[in-house]
């Protein structure tokens, strides 16, 4: 079973995102989670033992670092 997690990605105006979101695929619905502390345009997710979850990758707003 499991769950399949979506963070951050880039919303209206190309600007990073917080947001978290998980596919509960028993049901299957899409339930929002708490927001990442910092925005990430880019990230990366990998799964670290039985239950770890590493998330990391490029964080800010695009707009404001000239990315």
């Amino acid at each position: 079973a499991g769950s399949l997690y979506v963070a951050g990605g880039r919303g209206r105006g190309a600007r990073s995102l917080r947001s978290v979101e998980m596919l509960d695929r028993r049901q299957p619905s899409w339930i929002r989670r708490a927001p990442m502390p910092e925005a990430r345009d880019w990230p990366m997710a990998s799964r670290l033992g039985d239950s770890t979850l590493c998330v990391c990758g490029g964080y800010g707003d695009a707009r404001e670092t000239g990315q």
